[in-house]
Formats: C-alpha cells, structure tokens, sequence
C-alpha cells in the first residue's frame, strides 16, 4: 500500500442522545458530485492543507471543518472526537482513501446543508437506518452501512462511547469477490464487523 496513492480523509458520526437510544446524522450527497453522488453519509472530507498546521490532528480537523461547512455542526475541540474506525479503499479502485472516523456526541442542533456537497440531513437511529437502506429508501457506502450495523449493538449512547475509548476499531482495507457474476467487497471477519461483504453490482 503506497501512501502517495491514498487521499488523506476524516468524517464524523454525529451522535445525540434519545429517549429510545441514540440517533446519528447522515448526509445526503448531491447527485451532481463525482464522489458518491446521491449516498448518505457521515459528513466529512479531504484533508486540506489548512487541516495539516501543526501537523496532528490533521484527520480530526477535517472531519470536524467539513461537518461545519457540510451541515453546520457546531465544532468542538478536536480532542473531543472519539477514534472510532480506520478505513482504506480497495487497491483496484481509480481513486483512493485513507478515512478515520470519529464519533462525536453532541446536543441536538438543527443542521443547515451547503446545497453543493449536501443536500439534505436525517436524524436516524443505525436499526432504522439499516431497515430504510434495506427498503430501498436510502443509497448507503460500505463503510457507512457497516458501522452502522456495528453501532446498532449498543441501546445507549454511553455504552458505545465506553466501548470505542477502550479500543477503536481496526484498520480495513476490503478485497474485491464474486459471486453468481456479482462482485462483492469483503472485509476480514477478524476486524469486528457483523457485515463483511456488500455487493457493488446491483
């Protein structure tokens, strides 16, 4: 894996506290982007170079400047985002990530979309998440379906922060199968994920 081929990218699951569990923010991308038009997301993006002064937390800068400019999340100190997983895209794709996630909890706010990468925001929980992107309702990425349904095995905000501060998730980069003429992505089932394949043929 040659650094030079990854783009360095950070996003940020927003979290809230509710009477029934917890819910997380995703972002719809616009149709008109090159990058994942029309999925949902956690907001976040490319490291730039006003992210890198200093030289740390240059991840952590731009998952937080990107959910700003993206939804107008309110911005922390970056030392409150919490090491949640660490992915890289697949080394047979033209253009390639190296994304940290983080979670943050945060009091409700009202999001406010840029209308260019952006376009619209829900509050879900990750079960109702899952149920809509399985209803056809919402157009998911693997990373983000997968922590989802990773997130969906914590009932309390609380218990899923305790368990991310003991030990974040490791490091996927997934392989290329296939199956019945469909190509799937897999993920070693050694890296914690309940889902470890995602078909990208339809």
């Amino acid at each position: 894996m040659e650094n030079e081929t990854l783009i360095d990218s950070g996003c940020v699951a927003l979290a809230r506290s509710v009477a029934q569990g917890f819910e997380v923010l995703l972002a719809r991308r616009s149709p008109k982007v090159s990058m994942a038009p029309d999925h949902w997301v956690f907001p976040g993006g490319t490291v730039e170079a006003c992210d890198r002064e200093g030289a740390q937390n240059s991840y952590r800068r731009a998952a937080m400047r990107e959910a700003f400019e993206e939804v107008a999340a309110p911005i922390p100190s970056v030392e409150q985002l919490i090491d949640f997983a660490h992915w890289v895209t697949p080394s047979f794709f033209p253009k390639r990530y190296r994304t940290y996630f983080y979670l943050l909890p945060i009091e409700p706010f009202e999001p406010v979309v840029d209308g260019v990468e952006i376009v619209e925001t829900i509050w879900l929980s990750p079960q109702d998440a899952l149920s809509k992107q399985g209803q056809g309702e919402l157009d998911l990425m693997f990373p983000t379906a997968a922590l989802l349904d990773w997130m969906s095995d914590f009932q309390r905000l609380d218990a899923l922060i305790a368990r991310l501060q003991q030990r974040p998730l490791p490091m996927v980069c997934p392989t290329l199968g296939y199956e019945g003429g469909r190509r799937y992505l897999a993920i070693d089932p050694s890296a914690g994920y309940r889902l470890q394949r995602w078909f990208i043929d339809r």
